[in-house]
């Protein structure tokens, strides 16, 4: 019987460890990667780096919630190799 309880006590345990942790990681990952603007952004984006279109690429920002984002934005995860510092928007 008491085998049975301290069961139940550690399987409660874990149910409430692993909900709690995702609670954290949800709370703490950012809304904007997994946005289906941040998809359009990011397609718009690689257009305009497959173009080499350094206006568009560079000067363009976008707004998502009170956010502001452009092309070379990390967050994006481009990787496009388009020399922004010599463009004026």
């Amino acid at each position: 019987m008491i085998i049975i309880t301290l069961g139940v006590l550690v399987l409660i345990g874990i149910i409430f460890l692993v909900n709690n942790g995702f609670d954290k990681f949800n709370k703490t990952t950012n809304p904007i990667l997994n946005s289906s603007e941040r998809i359009a952004i990011r397609e718009s984006c690689d257009l305009a780096c497959s173009a080499n279109d350094k206006l568009s690429y560079c000067c363009n920002a976008y707004e998502v919630g009170n956010m502001e984002l452009k092309c070379d934005d990390s967050r994006l995860g481009i990787g496009c190799e388009l020399d922004c510092s010599n463009i004026k928007c």
